[in-house]
């Protein structure tokens, strides 16, 4: 049986100031029902004791997880990951003691694709949201987050959405993804063609297009493209 959240609709009377008698008259509407986030289970790969026993102690208060398990290296959660276990979600530290993380969770896409991966760093490098975007990761998520922040990123990946924190790289780039999404818009196909063509989910193909449009002052889709040709970041095909 789903669990719901009950929510009591009450309206405060005189903008919620306090009556004669020093009460507030407050009206009851009624209640509505929403159903709550299923519980979940996540993989923590993380060599540094101190950040990983903070984030798992965060991850546990916050009760949306029903399974917390950790990992100190790629080989140890590739292990995890062969024996059967099932995650929901990945987090991996970009710097493991047994190799890179992005190219650790680039592997997980292709055994467990339907996994969301996240790659975590300390480092301070505005390519890393970038990197982690065009490899279709579901979140790129900076360990100087504040402990609520990261609770709000963890709870929008367990309902299915994408976070990338705003980077502070010049307007006018464009990562090697964005210039395909680009070129492939130019040509005249849809978010679901892009999608199927470059082996990423609709939704990461609609994530990048709003980075675009950030980038280029403009939601317009051939907009996008007629500035990106000017400003000379994408080259057409002739024909």
């Amino acid at each position: 049986m789903s669990n719901y959240l009950i929510t009591m609709i009450i309206e405060v009377s005189e903008g919620g100031r306090a009556g004669p008698n020093g009460q507030v008259r407050a009206e009851y509407l009624g209640t509505t029902l929403r159903p709550m986030p299923e519980r979940t289970s996540i993989l923590v790969v993380e060599d540094h004791p101190l950040y990983r026993d903070g984030l798992i102690d965060l991850l546990s208060r916050s009760r949306m997880l029903d399974t917390i398990r950790t990992a100190n290296s790629a080989l140890q959660a590739r292990a995890l990951l062969d024996a059967g276990s099932d995650f929901d979600i990945i987090l991996s530290d970009w710097r493991l003691p047994d190799g890179d993380g992005l190219a650790f969770l680039k592997s997980v896409a292709q055994t467990n694709p339907t996994i969301a991966r996240v790659l975590m760093s300390g480092t301070d490098d505005p390519r890393l949201p970038l990197l982690c975007m065009d490899e279709g990761l579901a979140a790129y998520l900076p360990k100087s987050l504040e402990p609520s922040e990261t609770v709000a990123v963890i709870a929008r990946l367990l309902e299915g959405e994408t976070w990338f924190p705003s980077t502070k790289t010049d307007a006018r780039m464009l990562t090697p993804r964005q210039t395909e999404i680009l070129i492939g818009i130019a040509a005249g196909k849809t978010n679901k063609h892009l999608a199927r063509e470059l082996g990423i989910s609709e939704r990461t193909v609609k994530h990048h297009l709003t980075a675009v449009f950030e980038r280029l002052g403009t939601t317009r889709r051939a907009e996008a493209v007629s500035r990106s040709v000017e400003q000379g970041l994408i080259q057409l095909p002739r024909h």
